[in-house]
């Protein structure tokens, strides 16, 4: 496919109004996404990111929820957690000798 002036015209002309590189495939037809994205970067057309124009990036976000941690309420006040139950060796192993009926 030869891209003749009036094709390199059409593109500059669709992308300038911010089509996609399939969209302007399909417009022009008998040429691929990747042809049109190739032609754009030679002739060193750029677009706007479309993360960049999208309405719900330029929203402000929210601070982020203060999230409490280990020890601590919602409020971030400290409170006591249980101690974990340590065992020695030998409980450890008794523990394991039993069978499921006699762990409860």
């Amino acid at each position: 496919m030869d891209w003749s002036e009036e094709r390199v015209a059409e593109l500059k002309r669709l992308w300038a109004t911010g089509l996609s590189a399939r969209q302007i495939a399909e417009q022009l037809g008998g040429v691929t996404r990747n042809a049109v994205i190739g032609k754009a970067h030679r002739l060193g057309l750029s677009q706007p990111s479309p993360i960049a124009r999208s309405p719900i990036a330029q929203r402000t976000r929210p601070p982020p929820e203060v999230r409490s941690g280990p020890g601590q309420d919602r409020e971030g006040t400290s409170v006591s957690l249980p101690k974990p139950q340590v065992m020695d060796s030998a409980a450890a192993i008794n523990a394991a000798r039993r069978s499921p009926s006699q762990a409860r």
